[in-house]
Formats: structure tokens, sequence, C-alpha cells
């Protein structure tokens, strides 16, 4: 980028070389220059620090109220290019707010003191200093010129809140086209009914295939029981001898009731067989209407796209790459893993209360129930319905996290956890196999179906860990060992592997650099 001395004619400046004197002496008509045209003439090519220095020195110069004022100004509407408020550090909004106070005669002040107060400020519940209170005005909006709202579209990004609509509101007045929504902000998930009952049937439970039972039988001794209470009246009435016929009598009439007695038993077993038979096959319905593995992937990835845009706005930072004016080394490494979280439920159980069969009590008792549900997909990867999400946001001088728990089937996000910390501070970043039984107990567990529909509670024992100098440990449960691949471990269907080479690449590569200065 060329530099101002370099934009301005040469014969502004005078350069003094001789024998006598060594050093070049560069000599500013400064009184002369309209530095306030140069810094509006950077502005309008978006040239912003060349901009910013040029109005710093047009507020050296001897000048009118309203051409300081205006300096002022611009000086803000530069140090709030392309980059939304609500990114940028506590200092650099500091400048803005004493440049604005020193412009609030100008309608553009107050609209951009709007601006601050609300992106910055209010949105996240922070007492305003007392100048920007006495700036901002959303009222200012009705006010700007064409000229005006056309800078300000140019030159700023969209932010959510009243004052941008009030600002598209105005435009839409002057015939000026302006984004109304920001792009790169994070959005507010819509409920959406076919994916909540689409995650429940996915992780539901299904009931097991119930054990046969001899129905063919059952008929049989059912049928022949009473042919042969029959056959034993029939010799009764016979012509052999009495003897005879009354042992033949009682033998028909003890097989009768033994094929009766056990025919009735069998069929109560029948009626129960054809009970968990029909919730057998119902579930056998329910699976079938499963989203498939793919579609839970692709609603996966869009939450994890909104917890980042979260995340980044939490810490005050432009998602962005640095070549493209963000804040990022690179784009934000997400770890996903199953939630730990526990919820308390009462049970309701009887208890057997005195001898007799019928005589008992209800008993309360208090749980805490594992929350998470996992189950492995078509794919042998290991999918959740309560997530628990680790960005990571590399920029320069730090490293930023944030943490939350992700009910998957409603899209809401909670316990939401924020940390940062520089590149000097992590000691290992690692894929760790818990062994120990204090390692297991901090690492939790997990309700866990293989394939086979039943959940059963297992121990999320393979780990991410970002380790940090102080002791504390970042830690997310990613697998569960078992023989089914060839490394004897689940993984979580997301790029937990390639996000962690990633992470470690850049921080020791950072490292580094910081320690060879």
């Amino acid at each position: 980028m060329m530099s101002i001395r370099d934009r301005i004619a040469g014969d502004q400046f005078g350069v003094i070389n001789n024998a006598d004197n060594i050093n070049n002496i560069n000599v500013a008509y400064g009184d002369q220059t309209d530095w306030l045209a140069i810094g509006q003439r950077e502005l309008a090519e978006e040239y912003y620090p060349a901009a910013i220095e040029a109005f710093e020195k047009a507020l050296h110069q001897d000048r009118r109220d309203e051409e300081r004022a205006a300096a002022y100004c611009y000086t803000a509407l530069a140090k709030l290019a392309r980059v939304r408020p609500a990114y940028r550090p506590p200092a650099e909004i500091d400048h803005v707010v004493m440049c604005l106070s020193n412009a609030q005669k100008m309608p553009l002040a107050g609209f951009l003191a709007a601006l601050v107060q609300e992106d910055w400020y209010q949105a996240d519940s922070m007492s305003e200093p007392r100048p920007l209170g006495r700036i901002a005005d959303r009222g200012a909006v009705a006010r700007l010129n064409a000229d005006e709202v056309r800078l300000v579209t140019k030159h700023l990004v969209p932010t959510p809140g009243v004052t941008w609509r009030l600002l598209v509101e105005r435009a839409a007045e002057l015939d000026i086209e302006v984004l109304e929504h920001e792009t790169g902000g994070p959005q507010v998930r819509v409920p959406d009914d076919e994916r909540r009952i689409g995650v429940r049937r996915y992780f539901k439970e299904l009931p097991p295939r119930p054990d046969d039972v001899p129905i063919r039988t059952t008929v049989a001794l059912l049928i022949g029981g009473p042919l042969s209470g029959a056959t034993a009246i029939a010799i009764a009435t016979s012509s052999i001898a009495m003897a005879a016929r009354v042992a033949i009598v009682v033998a028909a009439l003890v097989v009768a009731a033994v094929a009766v007695v056990v025919g009735m038993i069998l069929y109560q077993d029948v009626r129960v067989y054809r009970r968990k038979l029909a919730i057998y096959e119902e579930g056998q319905e329910i699976a079938a209407m499963r989203p498939s593995d793919a579609q839970l992937d692709e609603w996966l990835r869009q939450d994890v796209e909104r917890i980042q845009a979260e995340g980044a706005q939490r810490h005050r930072l432009d998602p962005g790459s640095q070549d493209r004016g963000g804040d990022l080394l690179a784009e934000p490494q997400t770890v996903v893993g199953v939630s730990r979280l526990r919820q308390k439920r009462a049970e309701y159980r009887r208890v057997q209360d005195g001898p007799l069969r019928h005589a008992y009590r209800i008993v309360r008792t208090q749980t805490n129930t594992l929350v998470a549900r996992s189950r492995v997909g078509a794919d042998g990867k290991i999918r959740s319905d309560h997530y628990h999400v680790l960005v990571t946001y590399l920029s320069k001088h730090r490293v930023c996290v944030y943490r939350c728990e992700l009910d998957f089937a409603t899209g809401r996000a909670t316990s939401h956890a924020t940390q940062a910390f520089h590149y000097a501070d992590v000691v290992a970043i690692s894929s760790h196999t818990i062994s120990s039984r204090k390692e297991i107990d901090e690492a939790g567990r997990m309700l866990f179906d293989d394939g086979s529909g039943q959940y059963q509670e297992t121990f999320l024992d393979q780990s991410f860990v970002l380790s940090l100098l102080d002791g504390d440990k970042i830690q997310v449960g990613v697998g569960v060992s078992d023989g089914h691949d060839d490394h004897g471990r689940l993984q979580m269907a997301w790029k937990n592997g390639q996000v962690q080479r990633i992470i470690e690449r850049m921080v020791w590569s950072r490292k580094e650099k910081e320690q060879h200065r």
C-alpha cells in the first residue's frame, strides 16, 4: 500500500541533500495541504489506515469547528469499516467513542454512536460510557442525506438490531440498496418439527424380538385334552371288562386334565408373545422411518456453523481469516463429542409391605440419569442426541475457546463457557485413551447402543485433551474402545482427527515463532 506521502504530489515536499548535512529533511507544507480532503479520498478508495492518518493530521491544523467535527466523524467511520463493532477490541471502541464525542453535532456521528451502543454494549448488557449515551441518536438516521447513506453502506457491514433496520428504511426512501441482514453472524435456529421427530426416532430404544413360543404344541394340547376326555367317555360305555375300562378312563381323564392345564398356560404365553411381537414390529416400523446418517451429519454441520459464529461473537472476534480482514490465522476448529450432562429424575417403584401378595407401597427415589444417548450408525460412526461442542479460535496472539452443550433434537445450546490464553500456555494437545479409574470418573459415561437397539451404560474413554500450563485440561469425549475396527475404537461422526492435527500444527508453529522473537 502506498503511503500518504507518496500519494501527494512531489512538489509539496522538499528534499535537501548536501555534503555538509547528511540528513534528509522532508519539509511538509502542512498549512497548505488539505489533509481532510486527502483523508476523504483515501476513505473512498478504502485505504483505511491511510485515511485515519490523514484525518489525524487534519485535526492538528487550524480548522473550523465543522471541519474538525467531520475529521473526527470520518476517523470513527474508518475505524469501524469492514468489521462489526461487536468484533472490535475495547481499545478501538474507546477511540471510536472519543472521536464521536467530538463530532456529536453531525447526524452521521449520532448514527454511528447508536450502532456502537447497540452492537457493542447493549448486545451483552454492558454499561456504556456516559459520552456515548449523550451522542447516540437513532433519530439521526432520518436526517442522513443520500451521500451519507451511501458512505455508510459502502464501508460498514450490516448488524442485527434496530439501528441498522432504520438505516435500511431510510435508504429505501432515498432509493438506495442496503443489505438487510448480517451475513457472518450467528443465526437463530428455526424450530423444525421434522428434524425434532427424526432425531428422536433415530435414538429411540428398540424393543428386543421376543423368544418364540410353541404355538403348534399349544393348539395340539388344547385340542388333544378334550379329545382325550371324549375318548374316556367312549371307553366307559364300551363292552370291555370293568377293571380295564376304569383304568383306561382314569388314565384318559388324567391325560386330558394335564393337556388342558398345560395348554392354558402355554396359551397365556402365546398372548404375551403376541403383545411383545406387536411392540417389536411397531419399533421396527419406527426404525424404518429414521433419518439417514447423512441427514444427521448435515444437521450437525449446520449447528456447528451457528455455534462457531456464536462463540466468535462472545469472544468479540471476526471469524474471518486475517488475509481477508478477519482476526483468525485459520478457520474456527471444532471438536464434537458426547455430552456428559446428567439430569435429576424422580422414579417411582413398588415395595413389598407385609406378607400379603398385594400389600405394597410406592417409594419415590431420585436418580441422576445420563442425558445423552449414542448409537452406532450404518457407517460404524457414533452419533448422539446430546453433544459437547468445543470450538477453538486461533488468532494472532492467543487461543480462544468456546464450549457448549447441544441438544441435537431442538438445536438449543446450553452451558456456555469461554476461555482465552496465550500460545505459550499450551503444554500438550493429544488424543488420550483413558485407563485409570480416576480418569474414567473425570471423562464420564454414556448410554450406548452398539447396533442391537438396546442402550447400555459404558465408559467414554477416548478423549481429545488440550493441556494448559496451569494444570487445567480442556477435555472432550470423542470415542469408545471397541473391537469393531482395526484400531480397536469407535469414533464420532465428525472430523475430530483432522481438527486435532490442524490445531497441533498451528499452535506449535505459533509457539516457535514467539520463542524466536
